[in-house]
């Protein structure tokens, strides 16, 4: 008989005492990425189960067209997609991220109208770099910025603000009119926070959870005068005030640490 994700997740972990959850879905291999989606309720899944077991998870990202199809049916996420799809899984608070594949071997070399070396892969099947060992330079150089907070924050629920590209998770705990802690309000374009415990203290990732938007807007309001730490990409920027504004870049997120 059939069982469901969350069933066969869980046989996994108890029958092999697993001390963590590695999986992966890949987001835009239906593209573009539908509104139907339920890339996030599956995240949402993976992270609650998780956190009931006391072990971390990690994610992979896809790197190009990894399937044997046409080209043009094919479509490989942009950098700003590939960077999304990174910084939703840190906002859930994944403690991992895997890339699939690093170098394509030859059963991904060939496609039925051609034979391409720069389909998928970080590293190409001569040695080549593709433009995904560049995205994620990029993002890797972001997680090395923040990765001394987030491998010792707690992920206590994430928040949605706007729209979102595919279905909201409704699986973790969120408080739908954007507050936490001494956070009041997330206001401006579409956004997703992660919102984190940081030694007792309070972490926020955002995200620009827009696709297409390349000049986001977002802040977040607080219910008094603090300090925070601004991380963003490969730059700490120490700010106060009771308000911060955040620009962001398509897939591109934040992390803020306040003092």
């Amino acid at each position: 008989s059939k069982i469901t994700f969350e069933e066969y997740m869980r046989t996994y972990i108890e029958e092999l005492d697993a001390d963590y959850f590695s999986y992966d879905r890949y987001p835009f291999r239906e593209y573009p990425l539908p509104e139907t989606s339920d890339y996030l309720e599956e995240m949402a899944l993976v992270r609650n189960l998780c956190q009931e077991y006391g072990i971390p998870f990690w994610g992979f990202i896809g790197a190009g067209t990894s399937w044997e199809t046409p080209v043009t049916e094919c479509v490989p996420a942009t950098e700003g997609e590939f960077l999304w799809n990174v910084n939703t899984y840190l906002a859930y608070g994944a403690k991992g991220i895997e890339y699939f594949q690093l170098n394509q071997f030859e059963g991904f070399l060939h496609s039925e109208d051609e034979l391409s070396a720069t389909r998928s892969g970080l590293y190409g099947a001569f040695g080549n770099k593709n433009r995904w060992w560049y995205f994620a330079k990029k993002a890797n150089a972001f997680i090395k910025n923040i990765d001394h907070v987030l491998m010792n924050a707690a992920n206590v629920g994430v928040i949605f603000h706007g729209n979102s590209p595919c279905k909201p998770s409704d699986g973790v705990e969120r408080n739908t009119w954007g507050d936490f802690r001494q956070m009041t309000s997330v206001q401006g374009d579409d956004a997703l926070v992660g919102c984190f415990d940081y030694y007792g203290g309070t972490a926020l990732f955002v995200v620009n959870n827009s696709l297409t938007n390349g000049n986001a807007k977002i802040t977040l309001t607080f219910d008094g005068v603090y300090g925070y730490e601004v991380y963003q990409r490969e730059t700490v920027t120490d700010i106060a005030g009771n308000a911060l504004q955040l620009r962001l870049d398509v897939g591109e997120a934040a992390l803020v640490v306040l003092k």
